[in-house]
């Protein structure tokens, strides 16, 4: 789907729904590999979108309509019954919350309303799955997307905005491994890495996230999976305090203090510090930030709510760390579930 989004063409063929099989493979690879010039990652997570059984990978396929219209496409040529033209993933985040990504149209039929009979039955499947609230996020300047979500009652909630070294699509890759790995002992060494036994300081930790302007600009989400926002909960603090994700400074004599959540299993896979939440007062922010290696450390980009309140005042220190804003937006969108 294009930013502005194809211009309107009536369809009188009718869309099915289905989950994904393994042998769809091919098919769905076909208008789903040149998505962003010449990449998409639906291949990456083929196998395991289809395995998934708490939630669910639809495809769409173009049907006979009910007076017998025949499926064609945008410019009226003939597509075969029973062929895929969309796809999209719910993931069940918690047990309460859907997330929608992978959203793809065949661009032979965008324009013709399939992605919005998709996302129709993308909610559904959330019902079924015990869903109370779908999100998902787009950029601000996608219009198509925007349009899409508000057709179905998703509303932008948040906005957020990478900051850091290099594009935000670019990867570290592997060999950064080393470098997480010696970061995770340097905290632990210094005391900033908390360690399994806070566990149960969780619910005041959670208070003061709670309470902080940053998480609140952020509509109380955070990004526990990479491009995937959920509400944050005291049972979700204590368990990134259990698994060793949870660095922090103070609360100190005046109060002020800072807390890095990261995704320990994404930061060690792809090699660099992947935030998951980032709050507290700005200056706590900048020396945390610093003590993980500043500039040069593993941490090399993060995404913050924007405006972040944790900048104020901040904000040419968290630049000279090597966090410059970047000048896309990204918003999360939602709807609450009856």
């Amino acid at each position: 789907m294009t930013e502005a989004g194809p211009s309107r063409i009536a369809r009188s063929w009718s869309v099915a729904t289905r989950r994904a099989r393994p042998q769809d493979r091919d098919a769905v690879l076909a208008f789903t590999t040149d998505t962003w010039d010449g990449w998409d990652y639906i291949h990456e997570v083929w196998d395991d979108w289809v395995a998934d059984a708490f939630g669910a990978f639809l495809v769409a396929t173009a049907e006979v309509g009910p007076g017998g219209e025949p499926p064609v496409d945008r410019d009226g040529a003939a597509i075969a019954a029973g062929r895929i033209v969309a796809i999209s993933h719910l993931a069940m985040l918690s047990a309460t919350e859907g997330w929608v990504e992978g959203i793809r149209v065949d661009p032979a039929v965008r324009g013709m309303d399939v992605a919005s009979d998709l996302q129709a039955a993308v909610l559904d499947a959330a019902r079924a799955a015990g869903a109370t609230v779908v999100r998902y996020v787009t950029g601000t300047r996608n219009e198509g997307s925007l349009r899409l979500g508000a057709r179905h009652g998703l509303r932008p909630v948040g906005y957020w905005r990478f900051h850091g070294r290099g594009r935000e699509d670019d990867r570290i890759g592997p060999e950064g491994r080393a470098a997480v790995e010696a970061a995770f002992s340097r905290a632990a060494a210094d005391g900033v890495l908390l360690p399994p036994g806070a566990a149960g300081d969780a619910r005041r930790w959670f208070e003061r996230i709670a309470a902080d302007p940053t998480y609140l600009a952020g509509h109380g989400l955070y990004e526990h999976r990479s491009w995937a926002y959920q509400a944050l909960t005291v049972d979700g603090v204590a368990e990134h305090i259990r698994g060793g994700e949870v660095l922090a400074l103070g609360p100190e004599r005046s109060g002020h203090w800072a807390l890095l959540i990261v995704n320990r299993a994404t930061s060690l896979q792809d090699g660099e510090l992947w935030p998951a939440l980032l709050v507290g007062e700005g200056g706590m922010v900048v020396r945390l930030l610093d003590r993980l290696g500043g500039e040069s450390g593993p941490l090399a980009r993060m995404r913050l709510p924007d405006p972040a309140p944790l900048l104020d005042g901040h904000a040419s220190a968290m630049q000279h760390l090597g966090y410059l804003p970047h000048e896309g937006r990204m918003v999360v969108v939602e709807t609450h579930l009856d």
